[in-house]
């Protein structure tokens, strides 16, 4: 039983959880469960009012290693605030089942238009989600922007200079993983 006006901190083998005070809206009877790569807290997957913060210890044999890992719950994923060979540590703003997974694909780029005025491409990552892209003409940093849900990338349209020369398009998951595209115009 976890009272919600108060500080609380499970702990076993292999994972630390603490939920500050006010973190769950109401007293609550929760699972705990851990296992190498997964884990599940709570019975449900119920949204918290504050984080909860999570301390895992991960196997240092594990075929999995942590630099190209992040945690997947329900329909989110997460990445870790802190990492080392044998521990991570990560806030999570819902109770549920949570698995630790491996990313070592880049994202995806896709050329959608191009003209003289403007490039338009679609981007997305299929594990960590996308943290970061870059866009240079010639070498020039060029301002793009970003459209979530149809993962639309596009030049910004007060760019007044013809896309002529060499674009390059370098796009980064929250892992890392990294994804070069380069195009002669």
């Amino acid at each position: 039983i976890i009272n919600a006006d108060r500080n609380f901190t499970y702990e076993d083998n292999f994972m630390k959880v603490f939920f500050p005070d006010g973190a769950l809206a109401d007293t609550s009877y929760l699972d705990f469960s851990s296992k190498t790569s997964h884990f599940f807290i709570g019975n449900v997957s119920e949204p918290l009012v504050w984080d909860a913060h999570i301390s895992y210890k991960y196997p240092k044999n594990s075929i999995l290693h942590l630099d190209k890992a992040y945690l997947q719950g329900k329909g989110k994923s997460y990445i870790f605030s802190e990492k080392n060979d044998s521990i991570f540590r990560v806030q999570v703003d819902r109770l549920g089942d949570f698995k630790i997974l491996k990313d070592e694909v880049p994202p995806f780029i896709k050329l959608i238009r191009k003209s003289p005025a403007k490039l338009v491409f679609q981007i997305s990552d299929i594990g960590s989600g996308i943290k970061s892209f870059k866009g240079y003409l010639n070498g020039k940093f060029v301002l793009m922007e970003y459209e979530y849900k149809n993962s639309l990338l596009w030049t910004d349209p007060l760019f007044t200079e013809t896309f002529i020369g060499d674009f390059e398009l370098i796009v980064e998951d929250k892992v890392g993983n990294l994804k070069h595209y380069k195009l002669s115009l």
